[in-house]
C-alpha cells in the first residue's frame, strides 16, 4: 500500500496518512510491506517517514524492536499475540503476507516495536531464496531481538531456516552489530518442573545444527576450501550468536480439544502454555531494559 501511495495515487497520501497514523497510535496492526514473491522489496521511503515520526520522535523515546521469523504457519502472529497483546489477524489457513508493525507502550516504560514478518520457505518461493534472504536480513540488521520460532522438534525445516538466517548473522556481525537470538520451540512435549534439563539439550541441539548449517554454507560460498579456516569462521560465528540455554523457550500445544456436553469438541488453553508465554514475556522485558 505504502508503495502504491508513493508511486501512483499520491492525491490520496494525507487521507491515508491520517488513517494510518491513528490505528498505529491505537496500537493496532499496520502492512507496511505487502509481500510478493519475485518482486523487489521496496518501502515507499517518504511517506512511510511522514507517518512513523510522529511516533519516534515524540519527547525522543527510544524505541526497541522485537521481530519474529520461522517457516510458514508455524503460529508466528499467535505467539506475538500472546506475548504482547498485539492484535495480530490468525485464523486457520492465513498466512502473514509481507510485514505488519505494531506499537506498544508496555506498562514499564518501554516502547516496543513489534514486526511479524511473513513466512519463511513458503510453497511459492522454495525454487529462489533471495525474498527469504532479504527478509530475514531485514529483520537481524533493525532489531534489538530476533525471536526463530519453530513448531516441533528440530527437524530438516529448523535446518533449512538456519540456513537463511546464516546469510543474515554474517552480514549482521559485518556491521558489528548485536542482535539477541531467542529461540520459541513449539509443541514439546515436557512439564515446567524440567525446564532447564530441556533447556540445555535443545542448546545442545541447536548448536550443532547451526554449526552444520554455518560449515555448509561456507563450503559453498568461499572458493579454495580450507577446512580449518571454515572451522575457524564458522565457531566465530557461533559465537557472535551468543546462545544462552535461558534464551530457548520450549512451549507445549497452546490448545487442547476436550469433549464438552453432547459430546461437543471445545478447544481450551493448555494447563502450561500460559505461563510459559509469562516466563518468555519476563525474558524479553528484562532484557530490553538492558539495552
Amino acid at each position: 500500500m505504502i508503495q502504491c501511495i508513493e508511486q501512483n495515487h499520491a492525491e490520496y497520501e494525507q487521507i491515508v496518512s491520517k488513517y494510518i497514523i491513528s490505528a498505529i497510535e491505537q496500537g493496532a496492526p499496520v502492512n507496511l510491506l505487502n509481500g510478493q514473491v519475485g518482486h523487489n522489496l521496496k518501502f515507499g521511503n517518504s511517506f512511510l517517514e511522514k507517518i512513523l515520526g510522529s511516533n519516534f520522535q515524540e519527547n525522543n523515546a527510544k524505541y526497541l524492536v522485537i521481530s519474529i521469523i520461522g517457516a510458514q504457519s508455524s503460529a508466528k502472529s499467535t505467539l506475538l499475540n500472546f506475548l504482547f497483546g498485539c492484535g495480530f489477524a490468525t485464523s486457520a489457513g492465513r498466512c502473514t503476507k509481507g510485514l505488519y508493525m505494531t506499537i506498544m507502550k508496555h506498562p514499564d516504560g518501554l516502547n516496543l516495536v513489534i514486526l511479524d514478518i511473513e513466512g519463511l520457505l513458503s510453497p511459492g518461493n522454495l525454487k529462489d531464496n533471495i525474498f527469504d534472504n532479504r527478509m530475514c536480513l531485514m529483520a537481524f540488521l533493525c532489531s534489538h531481538i530476533v525471536i526463530i520460532n519453530h513448531k516441533g522438534d528440530i527437524t530438516k525445516t529448523l535446518e533449512e531456516i538456519l540456513g537463511i538466517s546464516i546469510f543474515a548473522i554474517k552480514a549482521l556481525k559485518e556491521s558489528e552489530k548485536k542482535t539477541i537470538v531467542m529461540w520459541s520451540l513449539r509443541d514439546q512435549d515436557y512439564s515446567n518442573a524440567d525446564l532447564e534439563s530441556i533447556q540445555r539439550k535443545m542448546l545442545g541441539d541447536v548448536v550443532k545444527a547451526l554449526q552444520e548449517q554455518i560449515s555448509k554454507y561456507l563450503f559453498e560460498e568461499i572458493e579454495n576450501v580450507d577446512e580449518i579456516k571454515i572451522k575457524k569462521e564458522t565457531n566465530e560465528l557461533v559465537s557472535f550468536i551468543q546462545l544462552h540455554p535461558e534464551d530457548l523457550f520450549p512451549f507445549s500445544s497452546a490448545y487442547y480439544t476436550d469433549k464438552g456436553e453432547n459430546e461437543v469438541r471445545l478447544r481450551q488453553l493448555s494447563k502450561f502454555f500460559p505461563d510459559q508465554i509469562m516466563f518468555m514475556k519476563n525474558r524479553i522485558l528484562n532484557t530490553l531494559s538492558k539495552s
